[in-house]
């Protein structure tokens, strides 16, 4: 995360949160967001309306620490992140072992589309632990190139 912080090239961007000289919160960002991928597994219609949002003013929120004793400001510094990004929506996905971050409370929660069942036996996918290793750092995948029509 720290090419987030030292160039402006990358595709990550880093928020970090001060009260009188000392940090009390950091916010990490992807810049792009694979927004094909969210409106065919997501009803992400149901809650924006994706012609008045163009691409570049999505984000994904990928870690965000906060001091506790501030988790009343969690509002006023959610609403600073999207002032400062220029955003106007923030995407967060939860998996089974995910730390729900402290401005979960702020976002809506939005329900999954089924797929259609098209095949005649289970799905049996799987990959070997060393294809892991060698794939290193998932979140480029995750950020642009999931497969829209993808399970």
């Amino acid at each position: 995360m720290q090419e987030s912080i030292k160039e402006n090239a990358s595709k990550k961007m880093a928020f970090s949160v001060f009260c009188r000289d000392t940090i009390i919160g950091m916010y990490i960002l992807s810049k792009n967001v694979n927004l094909a991928y969210y409106v065919s597994h997501f009803h992400v219609q149901d809650h924006v309306i994706l012609d008045e949002h163009p691409q570049p003013q999505h984000t994904r929120l990928l870690h965000s620490i906060l001091n506790p004793l501030f988790s009343k400001s969690s509002l006023f510094i959610l609403k600073e992140i999207f002032r400062l990004s220029n955003k106007t929506t923030i995407f967060y996905e939860t998996h089974k072992m995910s730390l729900l971050p402290d401005i979960f409370n702020y976002l809506h929660i939005v329900r999954a589309r089924r797929f259609p069942k098209f095949l005649d036996r289970k799905w049996d996918f799987q990959h070997e632990p060393e294809y892991f290793e060698k794939m290193g750092d998932q979140t480029q995948i995750q950020d642009g190139d999931r497969d829209p029509m993808d399970q």
